[in-house]
C-alpha cells in the first residue's frame, strides 16, 4: 500500500560534480542547498547580495553583478547604528561603514569571477511580494527592520514576475553562454501575506517559473515546492513555526536532488567525505599518534582522487585535539 505521492524529478541533461563550480542565488532555502552543496566539498558561491526573496529583487542583483559598480559611501544607509545597503541583506550590515562596504564589495567581486566559469546557477524564488521605498519608489532587496510606513508592499503581477525573470536568464546567459540555469520554488510558506496571499504568490511564481523553462532550453525544473507540498504534505514535516521546512525535510529534498543531479560516482564520494566530516566532528578526548595519522591519510587519500580543501576542517579539528 502506498503511503504518500512521489513527485516525478525531471531528467536533467548535465550532471553537477565536485568539478563543477556552482553559483546558488534566492531565497533561505537556496542556502540550505548551499550548505549542503558546501558540506560535500563543492565548489558552491551562495548569494553575493544575501538572501534574495522575490524575482524583481533578484533582477536588480543580477543586473548589479554583470554591471562594473563598486559600492561607494553614499550608497549605504545608516539606522540604530548600523550602516546598510537596500540591495543587500543585513548580512551585510555593520557599524562601520568601511567594514560594510568591504563585506559588499568582496563578496560582489569574488562573484563576477566565479560567473564567467559557473557550471551551474541554481536559483531559489520564494515570494512574488516586494517592497518599495515610499519617498522615491525605489526597489529594496531587504527593508532592514526599519518603520512599515517608510514602505509600500506590493505583489507582483504574473506578466511582472515573468519579466523580471527572463530578464535575470538572459543576462546571466550573456556573461556566460554555456551555463544551465535550475529553478526552484522554495516550500517556505510567507503567511505574512495570509494563506491566501502566499498561495497566490507562490502560484505566480509557479507560473514565471514554467514559463521560462518553456522557453529557455538551458533553463529547468526542480520541484522543491511540490517535493513538500505534495510528497511529505504533513505539518510534522516542518519547523516549530509551521513555516520553515525542518532537518528532515531539507534532508528529503537534498536526496531527490542528489539522485537527480548527480552520478554515481559523485554519489558513491559523498559517502567517503561524509565519514571523514564525521570523524572530525566527533570529539575524542585521549587520541593515540596512529588514530590521528589513520584519519589524516583517509583525508590525503580522498583528496587526491580529486581536488578537495579539507584545510579549515583539519585546522579546527587539531585545535580541539590541542595538536597546534
Amino acid at each position: 500500500m502506498k503511503w504518500q505521492t512521489e513527485t516525478e524529478i525531471p531528467q536533467y541533461p548535465f550532471t553537477i560534480k565536485h568539478s563543477s563550480k556552482i553559483l546558488l542565488l534566492g531565497s533561505c532555502f537556496a542556502q540550505n542547498i548551499g550548505d549542503l552543496l558546501t558540506y560535500y566539498k563543492f565548489n558552491a558561491l551562495q548569494n553575493p547580495f544575501g538572501i534574495v526573496f522575490n524575482p524583481l529583487s533578484l533582477r536588480r542583483s543580477v543586473d548589479l553583478l554583470c554591471s562594473n559598480k563598486t559600492y561607494q559611501l553614499e550608497d549605504l544607509n545608516q539606522n540604530n547604528g548600523l550602516f546598510f545597503s537596500y540591495d543587500h541583506h543585513s548580512s551585510f550590515s555593520d557599524t562601520s561603514a568601511e567594514k560594510t562596504l568591504l563585506k559588499i564589495n568582496t563578496a560582489l567581486q569574488d562573484a563576477r569571477l566565479t560567473l564567467p566559469k559557473t557550471d551551474v546557477v541554481f536559483i531559489s524564488l520564494g515570494t512574488a511580494f516586494y517592497w518599495e521605498l515610499l519617498k522615491d519608489k525605489r526597489l529594496v532587496n531587504n527593508c532592514h527592520k526599519q518603520p512599515n510606513k517608510l514602505f509600500e508592499q506590493k505583489c507582483g503581477s504574473v506578466s511582472k514576475v515573468i519579466e523580471a525573470l527572463k530578464d535575470s536568464i538572459e543576462l546571466l546567459q550573456k556573461s556566460n553562454s554555456r551555463i544551465n540555469i535550475v529553478l526552484t520554488v522554495s516550500p517556505i510558506r510567507h503567511l505574512k501575506h495570509g494563506s491566501a496571499g502566499n498561495q497566490l504568490s507562490k502560484a505566480t511564481l509557479l507560473v514565471a517559473v514554467h514559463e521560462c523553462v518553456r522557453n529557455y532550453d538551458f533553463v529547468h525544473y526542480f520541484p522543491s515546492y511540490e517535493l513538500v507540498l505534495d510528497d511529505l504534505r504533513d505539518y510534522r514535516w516542518y519547523a516549530e513555526d509551521l513555516i520553515h521546512p525542518n532537518k528532515m525535510a531539507i534532508k528529503y529534498i537534498w536526496n531527490k536532488f542528489k539522485d537527480a543531479l548527480f552520478n554515481e560516482e559523485t554519489i558513491k564520494l559523498l559517502k567517503e567525505i561524509e565519514k571523514i566530516n564525521n570523524l572530525m566532528a566527533h570529539r575524542v578526548m585521549h587520541m593515540s599518534d596512529n588514530q590521528t595519522e589513520n584519519i589524516l591519510s583517509k583525508i590525503n587519500a580522498l583528496a587526491a582522487q580529486i581536488p578537495l580543501d579539507f584545510n579549515d576542517e583539519i585546522t579546527r579539528w587539531k585545535r580541539s585535539l590541542d595538536l597546534e
